[in-house]
């Protein structure tokens, strides 16, 4: 089993719409990206069976929700909550079925609100 780690920012991953960086030693590399914009979307083409994907979600914010898309097919929600007293960090927001070992493209929808 081969498994990469890919920072939020690698090139390989298109941004579109409104993203700031941010970010805090615990976490990887210390960066995070973060979206105020609802429809922002980050993307990333991938060849594998899976992919599982990570981040941070801060404390006394406004509920944030992502949509997760594989190859155009709806396939997951996370939803933050908004009693979180503190952040919490590399937390697995989700995580895809099985599907074949081919060439796959993750889009990431954030909603605000």
């Amino acid at each position: 089993m081969n498994v990469a780690i890919v920072d939020d920012r690698d090139p390989l991953i298109q941004y579109a719409g409104t993203w700031t960086g941010a970010g805090s030693p615990i976490e990887f590399d210390g960066t995070t990206m973060f979206s105020p914009q609802d429809g922002s979307t980050a993307s990333f083409t991938f060849v594998g069976t899976s992919i599982i994907v990570y981040g941070s979600v801060g404390a006394n914010r406004s509920q944030s929700t992502w949509f997760f898309a594989v190859d155009n097919t709806p396939m997951g929600i996370y939803t933050s909550a908004t009693t979180l007293t503190a952040a919490i960090h590399h937390e697995p927001l989700w995580t895809s079925p099985a599907m074949k070992n081919e060439s796959h493209t993750l889009v990431i929808t954030q909603h605000t609100g």
